[in-house]
């Protein structure tokens, strides 16, 4: 969200103060390390070294102390006449009874130039939380953006003044100040928001490039501080802390560093041996994964282990928490990356076999391991042209003794081999005759051995991805074999029966992941419906139909197809709702349909207009109304261009949504597709008007949003 609200009122705001620290231990001892103590500024170790305690230093008026850090802030009270030699001026306007003046004074041009306040306009607006302008409506009204409100008189000494008219009592108030056009705003960037309903001195006093407001007269010249400003407190981010002048971030010596994702060469420590680290028991990195693979013998017995680098540093010897020491086979389990803390990991290997292990530190927070039974006891990979024959992608093992891999190939000729990543003989695999060619989707046996095995060369056809799949049940003789990885050609499948006229429909289109289809489809009358799934052309090789006689489909149950489909599927709904199709292609010869009933959108939370139009707040003024996948709400916008989004109360990511990023920017009457959690949405208002949004979610994944203007 790039909406922001600046919120500035008469409180101050207390500074929280933490004190970050660890704790050490190991496998071999209950000994603890003492961990170093941090100090978050303006703390600063005491001089024993036990403990952060907070320096008070004496400020110099106009600041003074914060009452709750005793921190050195300006102070927001009335001038103290005759202070610094300065004695405050009198305000030319005296306002009235719900009067409100805000004053806003330019800085002194360097160059000598004059003052122009001609430039200085005022965009004010009230909404749902702050509406206390009686001139405009509410709870929503606002002075046109771009054509900003003229001030109502120059002060000699504090600048341009607007008097505005206020309810009583009043809450908050929202306001800018800007050029006449509304390109450059003079007040920040941010919008301001002042809440005058507990300190209400009828006026507000800014200056330019000053990010306070105060509720009594200030000059530029009663700002400065005798001696200078105390600076602010200098932030740190752990494991950063402040040096002991509390001028700098410095890395603290002690602390506990953190995993470079991809730096360190790890080693499987343990299960056959703790000193080993050769390529028998080393990992191999990618794309945020280190992964190995082993012979392992079968015992009743657990294995012990750790995944470490040769030299057991700290930060890249991962073990388990304490009385979590168990992986199960095939199950993820977060480790610890610390030497000192992480316990040995404790795994049972029933069989014997071959073990690939899985460790992802993408997330360096959190790592995770995997053990998989694998058909062989090492990595294997796709290595050639396509990748310049590096290790750069292990193969995903899919059971069954299948492995594969997707590559995304130019129209051209490549040569490459499946291999580990050492070239070990036995699983060095290529084609017994040099030069020869594997077609696309035709099943080649490959053979092994540096000497014997020759390079597989393919040519791609056409530029897209592929899937390469192993099929190892001989695993002295396994099996190759190239598809396209995206079914059908690449073409769009569309959902087309007697629900949209055997048409392709917008919103009918289904969605692919991977070899997954999916689309949902609001079936609002209760009848029985015969349709087919098929791409625009209606071409055989990307219609798919039932079988004859075989054409009703039963909510719930999975139901195999055929191409082009003799008959049309069938299937009876009894009740409006919204159906999920989804059709699995793994085999693109074959595909499978299941019907379901599909939740709600977005977990069946509320949905919000949030905005520039309401200050990106949630309010219950905006709730969207629900029926049937579709949210509609109505409101009126005055001129502007407006950024939005539509969000749960929360902004939980599978609840926010937004525009597809250099797509966002959403014309009155034409439908956008819309994504999660997406950019910020855009709308140009040329006209002062109440506007309709309705957003289809029938496919939340990918809903779409119209905006039109109501027109009765």
């Amino acid at each position: 969200m790039t909406g922001y609200m600046k919120q500035l009122s008469f409180a101050t705001l207390a500074v929280l103060v933490s004190v970050l620290a660890g704790c050490g231990g190991s496998d071999e001892s209950n000994a603890v390390t003492e961990s170093p103590l941090w100090c978050k500024s303006p703390e600063t170790i005491n001089e024993t070294g036990n403990a952060c305690e907070l320096v008070i230093t004496p400020c110099n008026y106009p600041e003074v102390a914060n009452p709750d850090t005793q921190l050195c802030e300006m102070s927001q009270e009335a001038w103290i006449d005759g202070s610094n030699g300065i004695t405050m001026p009198v305000p030319a306007y005296t306002p009235a009874a719900n009067e409100l003046v805000i004053y806003f004074q330019f800085e002194t041009p360097t160059d000598g130039s004059a003052i122009d306040y001609n430039l200085a306009g005022l965009h004010a607006w009230n909404n749902a939380d702050c509406n206390s302008y009686a001139d405009f409506d509410r709870p929503e009204g606002t002075t046109p953006w771009g054509s900003s409100l003229a001030w109502t008189g120059i002060d000699d000494n504090f600048g341009a003044y607007w008097v505005m008219n206020t309810i009583d009592p009043p809450n908050c108030i929202n306001f800018i100040v800007y050029d006449a056009i509304g390109s450059v705003k003079f007040s920040g960037e941010d919008d301001i928001l002042v809440d005058i309903s507990t300190v209400n001195t009828g006026e507000l006093f800014l200056l330019e490039k000053e990010t306070t407001i105060f509720p009594f007269p200030r000059t530029f010249a009663s700002l400065v501080v005798p001696g200078g400003s105390t600076p602010a407190p200098l932030e740190c981010e752990a494991p950063l802390i402040a040096n002991e002048a509390g001028d700098e971030c410095v890395t603290d010596p002690d602390a506990v560093p953190t995993i470079v994702d991809g730096a360190a060469e790890l080693y499987l420590r343990g299960l056959i041996d703790w000193e080993t680290t050769d390529d028998s028991n080393k990992f191999v990195y990618s794309e945020g994964v280190y992964t190995m693979a082993l012979a392992v013998t079968g015992s009743a017995t657990a294995y012990n282990f750790k995944v470490a680098d040769a030299d057991w540093n700290v930060v890249n010897a991962f073990g388990a928490s304490e009385g979590d020491e168990t992986v199960v086979l095939g199950e993820s389990k977060t480790l610890i990356a610390s030497e000192e803390l992480g316990k040995n990991i404790s795994l049972t290997i029933p069989n014997n076999g071959n073990y690939q292990f899985i460790l992802d530190i993408s997330d360096t927070e959190a790592p995770t391991l995997t053990v998989i039974e694998v058909a062989y006891d090492k990595v294997l990979y796709v290595k050639g042209d396509m990748n310049e024959w590096a290790n750069a992608l292990p193969m995903v093992y899919k059971g069954e003794n299948i492995y594969t891999s997707l590559h995304p190939l130019e129209m051209q000729d490549y040569a490459f081999k499946v291999a580990d990543a050492n070239w070990t003989d036995a699983t060095n695999f290529g084609i017994a005759t040099e030069g020869a060619v594997v077609p696309l989707d035709t099943a080649t046996t490959l053979v092994f051995g540096e000497d014997v095995a020759q390079n597989i060369n393919f040519t791609a056809a056409a530029a897209g991805t592929y899937r390469f799949i192993l099929d190892a049940t001989n695993k002295g003789a396994p099996i190759l074999t190239i598809e396209n990885a995206v079914p059908y050609s690449g073409r769009t499948l569309y959902l087309k029966g007697d629900m949209n006229d055997w048409s392709t429909t917008p919103n009918f289109d289904f969605a692919l992941t991977d070899t997954t289809y999916v689309v949902n489809a609001l079936i609002d009358n209760t009848k029985k419906y015969g349709f087919k799934i098929a791409s625009d052309g209606w071409e055989n090789d990307s219609t798919m139909g039932a079988f004859a006689g075989e054409g009703d489909v039963v909510i719930g149950e999975e139901k195999l197809l055929t191409l082009p489909g003799e008959d049309n599927i069938a299937i009876e709904v009894t009740e409006n709702k919204i159906l999920t199709f989804t059709l699995d292609a793994t085999d693109f010869t074959a595909p499978k349909l299941t019907v379901t009933e599909a939740p709600a959108p977005y977990q069946e939370r509320t949905m919000y207009l949030k905005g520039d139009m309401n200050g990106w707040a949630t309010e219950e003024a905006y709730i969207l109304t629900y029926a049937a996948g579709i949210y509609t709400i109505e409101t009126l916008l005055p001129v502007r261009s407006y950024n939005f989004k539509i969000a749960s109360a929360d902004w939980e990511e599978d609840s926010t949504v937004g525009g597809v990023v250099d797509d966002n920017i959403l014309t009155a009457g034409e439908a956008k597709t819309l994504t999660l959690p997406g950019a910020d949405i855009t709308f140009d208002v040329t006209k002062e008007a109440t506007y309709v949004f309705t957003l289809n979610a029938i496919n939340p994944s990918r809903p779409m949003l119209t905006i039109t203007e109501k027109t009765n």
